[in-house]
């Protein structure tokens, strides 16, 4: 899975991305009414759309004594975050609760580690098309665009 574009501002994403037959237009975007819709290119998600990225320092802090490493923390960050982009779901209170229930069952994320990790309670959504295979590239790719 390689990105389609690269964008280098939201005004050139917006503009790229009318879809008149969708009614969807760049102010209902701007107000994140359709966020959903337009997941379509990795690298502008993985940039722009993640509303909080990792940071290892931060994350090595919150992981200290739960006998979770940095590494499996970053990995498991990811992971949720291909998760949200393969699922096409938002990061508000129902997307999170689908991303636990494909967590749940394609044992991703951050769900290996405990329920702790993500409190949300599950909600059954599609996710046929989603492999352990397609989340590990996904989160790759999400990771080597946030690193560079």
């Amino acid at each position: 899975m390689q990105p389609s574009a690269y964008y280098k501002n939201w005004q050139q994403k917006l503009n790229t991305i009318e879809h008149p037959e969708l009614n969807l237009s760049g102010q209902t975007l701007k107000d994140n009414t359709y966020e959903n819709y337009m997941f379509g290119d990795l690298y502008f998600f993985s940039i722009y759309h993640i509303p909080v990225k990792p940071n290892r320092d931060t994350l090595a802090t919150q992981l200290k004594n739960t006998g979770i490493s940095t590494d499996e923390g970053m990995t498991a960050w990811y992971e949720h975050d291909a998760i949200h982009y393969l699922s096409q779901q938002p990061f508000n209170e129902n997307g999170e609760k689908c991303v636990k229930f494909i967590e749940k069952n394609l044992w991703r994320g951050w769900l290996p580690h405990g329920e702790e990790y993500n409190v949300w309670v599950p909600v059954e959504c599609e996710y046929s098309h989603i492999t352990q295979e397609l989340i590990t590239e996904t989160a790759r790719l999400i990771q080597q665009h946030q690193e560079n």
